[in-house]
């Protein structure tokens, strides 16, 4: 969620500035029971943070979809409703993908066809080396497409290809993302999740 604060919770400093940003990020709805789920976002210890502490109740105090719950020490704050979906919609989601760097050495005759494939398979390039009767790549690979390369380089090398790969790092995935089924009960949909967990 943007933007991002600081501060000290235990001298009161930066909280005026959160309880601003919070205000407008979740505005003061009417709560419906047809709303989806609540859940847990943070939690904070009211004992070294009495500041946020009141700042957070008073909000709530205003905001009938933000809860506050003591239990001892420990403060529990809740976003409820469509409190919760908004946020996340403010908030944005971008999905990555692990990525491998790599090593190729190849023969300089299978330069193209390799270049080939490993465009087809997303991968980044780097700097080349080329020898006079082979070639040296230092590239990153989706970590997805590891496999499948691997599978492809002893036809497109003659069975002369080197390849020796290990976790880069993640990366966005570019265009639309891969979508998983969901295997259990969608939270976000109240009246689905309910029917299914009745049939239990």
């Amino acid at each position: 969620v943007h933007p991002v604060l600081s501060g000290s919770a235990i001298t009161g400093a930066g909280v005026a500035d959160l309880v601003t940003a919070m205000a407008e990020l979740l505005p003061a709805t009417e709560r419906t029971g047809d709303g989806p789920l609540s859940a847990t976002v943070f939690k904070i210890d009211r004992e070294q943070t009495a500041a946020l502490f009141t700042a957070l109740t008073r909000l709530s105090e205003e905001d009938p979809l933000i809860d506050v719950r003591c239990r001892g020490h420990d403060v529990s704050v809740r976003l409820c409703g469509e409190v919760q979906k908004e946020v996340l919609r403010e908030a944005g989601t971008r999905v990555y993908e692990p990525a491998h760097r790599f090593e190729l050495e190849i023969p300089a005759n299978a330069v193209s066809a390799v270049l080939l494939k490993l465009a087809e398979l997303r991968a980044m390039p780097g700097e080349p080396a080329m020898g006079p009767a082979s070639c040296t790549l230092h590239w990153t690979i989706p970590a997805g497409h590891v496999d499948g390369f691997t599978q492809a380089l002893p036809a497109l090398t003659g069975g002369e290809g080197v390849f020796l790969s290990d976790f880069d790092d993640y990366r966005p995935y570019p265009g639309k993302p891969p979508v998983r089924p969901r295997t259990g009960e969608n939270p976000l949909d109240r009246k689905e999740y309910l029917a299914r967990v009745a049939r239990r």
